[in-house]
């Protein structure tokens, strides 16, 4: 468990925000329709949302394609799925 928490060096202001926002989850909200927890990042936000919703079970990371391998892997060690997107279709949704 050491070196997981090694690799996950995520900042203490991502991980304080997202224990903030889990927090304010009631666990029906998520568990009982099993909607997935979603959150576009490639980088620290996304290493730290992984890390501390290992207790879900559907949980999804979106990376632009740019995003380099091994944040896809860091983030893989949790279990969490991770998927890319082209950031230039997306931007024009958003």
């Amino acid at each position: 468990m050491c070196s997981d928490r090694l690799a996950f060096n995520a900042g203490s202001y991502k991980v304080r925000g997202i224990l903030n926002q889990l927090r304010h989850f009631r666990r029906s909200q998520v568990t009982a329709t099993e909607r997935p927890l979603v959150t576009l990042s490639a980088g620290n936000y996304g290493k730290a949302f992984a890390y501390l919703t290992t207790k879900f079970r559907h949980r999804l990371v979106l990376m632009p394609t740019t995003a380099p391998d091994n944040r896809q892997k860091v983030i893989e060690v949790t279990h969490c799925l991770v998927m890319y997107y082209a950031h230039l279709y997306l931007s024009r949704y958003l």
